[in-house]
């Protein structure tokens, strides 16, 4: 276990110090996508030509994305605001929600159906840059709460499941294929849209990592609390979250209600040490079980 964070290898810059360029395209991008998923889906209700409609979605994605960077820009602060809970994290992605109820009345009839296809793209596509940004702005958070440099770190591997994983990878874009083969354009669309968003959750979560890119896999410790750093993104668990913790039966344990915090042995360097600098951290009585 390494007494700074100095161990985090050879690679970017960490996760937790991520640039105002990434923060800005993030936010400027899921702008955008809103924007250009409301023109689409009201340029398909229209009934518009697809040239009128590839304009309006195009256009749409340029304003909302000029839009996103200027308020990016001026309020330096917001992505920080929405990555504090995620309740306000939910909240991006829960824009998505008006184009999921347009889908579910093209599905009974009673929009068109272009309409209900133009709706869940729009759907997917808010909800995929709802992930990114809720990432980075959660990432953005963390690196505003601790200090800027760990008091220990040691190395850790998130949960994977490579068969698995691998076997989906495969699994998702076939059954999109084959329904869109027979004209089921619908479940075509939702499995295209349900295995990018598993793509993108691996990324977030640290399952997949796109070759040597990010930063390895760690848990950093700070006075403020404790970081999974991920090669893309970092959360914090605060000391005054945890209620007990504990290491038996194989697993290194942060207990905090319904959100425990569990960390498989195998998968974590030096976990007795891990937890000897946690209880020498923590920020109020806690009982080691």
């Amino acid at each position: 276990m390494s007494s700074s964070a100095s161990g985090a290898g050879p690679h970017a810059a960490d996760a937790t110090d991520l640039s105002d360029t990434t923060v800005h395209r993030a936010v400027a991008g899921y702008v955008g996508v809103v924007v250009a998923a409301l023109a689409l889906t009201a340029a398909v209700a229209a009934n518009t030509s697809a040239l009128v409609l590839l304009g309006a979605t195009l256009a749409g994605f340029v304003a909302g994305a000029a839009a996103g960077g200027v308020a990016s820009s001026r309020v330096p602060t917001l992505p920080i605001h929405i990555g504090r809970t995620r309740y306000r994290r939910g909240a991006v992605v829960g824009l998505a929600a008006p184009f999921v109820a347009i889908t579910f009345a093209a599905i009974f009839g009673s929009v068109g159906s272009q309409t209900g296809l133009a709706a869940i793209a729009s759907a997917f596509g808010i909800v995929l840059a709802g992930q990114w940004l809720s990432s980075v702005a959660r990432t953005r958070a963390v690196a505003a709460t601790v200090s800027s440099k760990a008091l220990a770190t040691a190395r850790w591997q998130p949960p994977r499941s490579p068969a698995l994983d691998w076997l989906l990878l495969g699994l998702w874009p076939l059954v999109a294929a084959m329904n869109a083969y027979v004209g089921d354009w619908f479940s075509a669309f939702i499995w295209a849209g349900l295995g990018l968003l598993w793509a993108t959750s691996g990324l977030i979560e640290g399952r997949f990592r796109l070759g040597d890119t990010g930063v390895d896999p760690e848990i950093r410790i700070y006075e403020a609390g404790l970081v999974k750093q991920r090669p893309y993104s970092a959360t914090l668990v605060s000391w005054d979250d945890v209620d007990h913790v504990r290491l038996r039966d194989g697993e290194l344990v942060l207990e905090r209600g319904f959100f425990d915090v569990r960390f498989d042995q195998g998968t974590l360097e030096d976990p007795k040490d891990v937890l000897s600098v946690i209880e020498g951290q923590l920020s109020r009585d806690v009982r080691v079980v």
